[in-house]
């Protein structure tokens, strides 16, 4: 359910002031038809019981903005403030019935699981995140059709607390022709995401404390505690931890051609770092999960950090037409080359927590080169045809071989 109210002033031909304030509430409720162990068979099949239990979410979210715009010969200034505030009650019952995991087909034949694993405690639990923001942006006409764009965000937050968010912006625009049939462009900025509740909710389900997930390597299928040590698993956030970060420089153009075509292309570079990602502070220094450790015995201590690294180059084409009596279409494509070494998951863990090596590749999904484009035709009788069309190369995808080969957990 969500109510909204807007309140938008014109004061003058120069002064514009809009608040907003919204109001969403939501639910759900999960009932799976099977309670029993998830089984995982690597390379074949998964099947048992559902890995989520019976589970119950309710959220409650309010956000308020505030926004101000004035306006001179040559100046556009904007500013804003946004106040957001999420309440999370959850029932968090994942992997509370278990998941048996197999190597192989025939490990599960004959009955002989790699490893069983499951969360015990309360599953109930309860999140609010408060988030505040601010923007100031200054849009400055100068001669000879050059425009220059500078701005700045900063927001903070809560849960985990994060305070560094600061992402200064500038773009330059320029049209070297009176016609405006040469547009070039230039843009540099920085850039932060946050943590959602989703991400601050799976903290707590495996907080070690009121929740506990155990991994029995080796087990009995059926009885998998029976002469058994578990190994405990916790999530931690790390002392300090800061907010994931990235700046992005691009470079582009857009060339008025005869008949009303338009033709246009970027390069942008990127560089990733602060990035969040999970890595076992307390993973057995010899490989064997009950070997030495760190610190505590047979306790895995996932630390969310921000370790991650990466970078990014892509180009961008596309044509248009837009002056057809008839039709009127566009096609563009895009070419997207992202290493890092994060996956693009907060809870992604290296494969060995030791060393990086290896680690840097394209992200799960991920395909290089995408297609896309839309088309308009227009018949008698007022009637029109529309047409979309978006295509890509094939996905890249994790290898998992369904074993624990450094005895970290993951």
């Amino acid at each position: 359910h969500m109510f909204r109210v807007s309140d938008v002033t014109t004061a003058s031909a120069h002064r514009m002031h809009e608040a907003r304030v919204s109001f969403r509430w939501d639910g759900e409720t999960d009932t799976p038809n099977s309670t029993a162990p998830q089984v995982q068979v690597a390379g074949a099949f998964t099947g048992g019981g559902a890995s989520i239990g019976a589970q119950r979410l309710r959220d409650f979210q309010i956000e308020a903005d505030d926004d101000a715009i004035l306006t001179t010969k040559n100046h556009t200034l904007k500013a804003g403030v946004q106040f957001l505030l999420n309440d999370d009650h959850q029932r968090l019952t994942s992997n509370f019935n278990g998941t048996y995991i197999f190597g192989s087909l025939q490990d599960y034949l004959a009955g002989k699981p790699t490893a069983v694993t499951n969360v015990a405690g309360t599953p109930d639990g309860q999140c609010t995140t408060v988030r505040g923001a601010l923007i100031v942006q200054d849009d400055w006409k100068l001669q000879h059709g050059v425009q220059v764009s500078m701005g700045l965000r900063y927001f903070l937050q809560n849960n985990p607390d994060v305070f560094n968010s600061i992402t200064p912006r500038l773009g330059v625009l320029w049209s070297p022709t009176k016609k405006g049939t040469w547009t070039l462009h230039a843009h540099a900025g920085m850039f932060s995401g946050q943590y959602n509740p989703g991400t601050y909710a799976e903290m707590l389900r495996e907080d070690g404390v009121h929740r506990v997930t155990s991994t029995v390597y080796n087990p009995v299928y059926g009885d998998p505690f029976l002469g058994a040590t578990p190994i405990h698993s916790l999530r931690v956030f790390a002392p300090h931890i800061t907010n994931l970060t990235w700046a992005a420089e691009n470079i582009g153009g857009t060339r008025s051609l005869p008949r009303g075509f338009n033709v246009s292309a970027d390069f942008y570079v990127g560089r990733i770092w602060n990035y969040t990602r999970s890595n076992n502070i307390n993973a057995p220094l010899n490989g064997n999960p009950f070997g030495p450790r760190p610190g505590a015995a047979n306790v895995n201590i996932l630390q969310m950090q921000n370790s991650g690294q990466g970078r990014v180059d892509a180009e961008f084409f596309g044509i248009e037409q837009h002056s057809l009596k008839h039709v009127q279409f566009f096609m563009g494509a895009v070419r997207v080359n992202l290493i890092d070494d994060t996956d693009d998951n907060e809870f992604f863990t290296p494969q060995n927590a030791y060393s990086n090596a290896g680690e840097f590749a394209h992200r799960t999904g991920q395909n290089q080169w995408n297609f896309f484009g839309n088309a308009t035709l227009k018949l008698p009788e007022k009637i029109e045809l529309s047409a979309n069309m978006n295509g890509g190369e094939e996905g890249r995808y994790n290898i998992t071989t369904g074993f624990d080969n450094n005895g970290d957990g993951k």
